[in-house]
């Protein structure tokens, strides 16, 4: 299994930290996100490893990992920053990827190796009590996520009217089987630039749009229930409340940077 990490957007929501670097280094508990997600993946026997940089992305360059970058990352998103790694959708590997602004344990990826569906999702079951952490209505900021009696996903990254509504929290870290790797690209190449996915273009689509798409067009998308163990590093508040909590002792209730 090879990973890609996604890493081309500028943070905004994490200036001034991002002022001069890209998001997935800005630091936390002493060490850049990037540094947390390497880690966590070679404990996970996890070692080829590409990086999609975009904005500051001359700051990657000493990393000892595959590098690519989204030139265009001032005007597209996510799903296109992906389809920037081409070279890893050959059909040769499974995949993994990774969101530049997560942190966590090696069990929270362990489920996506060695996948025997199309795409498998890990999904935070415990999602609530984290979240509770960071703003005020849990809600407001939540999306759906929803799976069927079998453990499929039938609904992702709408907006959540209830909690009901969100069976599991979407985290940012999904697997590709290397056969399906082949024919999620062509999925993306034969959507036309001015079709709109979930409200959105092609290049401005978000990943949790894609993946709705694909289910409605009958991919099998597994959900890997998965308690904990990872942290979203979103706004310069996270950053702040998960240091108050480290130094608290209490951070690795979420997350523990050892495991």
């Amino acid at each position: 299994m090879k990973a890609i990490i996604l890493a081309a957007g500028q943070g905004t929501r994490l200036h001034p930290l991002t002022s001069d670097k890209p998001k997935c280094l800005v630091e936390l508990c002493g060490k850049p996100l990037l540094q947390h997600q390497l880690t966590a993946l070679k404990r996970a026997g996890i070692t080829q490893v590409a990086v999609v940089g975009g904005y500051k992305a001359e700051r990657l360059k000493d990393y000892p990992v595959t590098h690519f970058v989204n030139q265009a990352f001032a005007t597209t998103n996510m799903v296109a920053s992906l389809l920037t790694a081409r070279p890893f959708f050959d059909g040769a590997d499974d995949l993994l990827v990774v969101y530049g602004d997560v942190v966590f344990e090696q069990a929270a990826i362990l489920p996506l190796k060695n996948p025997k569906d199309p795409i498998s999702l890990s999904i935070n079951t415990e999602w609530l009590a984290l979240w509770k952490t960071r703003m005020d209505d849990p809600l407001s900021d939540a999306e759906t996520l929803k799976v069927d009696s079998h453990g499929f996903l039938t609904e992702i990254g709408r907006k959540a009217k209830a909690l009901s509504d969100v069976q599991g929290q979407y985290m940012g870290l999904f697997s590709v089987s290397a056969r399906a790797a082949v024919a999620m690209k062509k999925e993306f190449d034969s959507l036309s630039p001015t079709a709109l996915v979930e409200g959105r273009s092609k290049d401005q689509m978000f990943m949790t749009g894609f993946l709705q798409y694909l289910i409605d067009k009958g991919w099998k998308v597994k959900g890997c229930p998965v308690a904990g163990g990872w942290l979203e590093v979103d706004t310069v508040e996270d950053l702040r409340g998960y240091e108050a909590l480290a130094k608290q002792g209490t951070l690795d209730r979420f997350w523990d940077a050892k495991k």
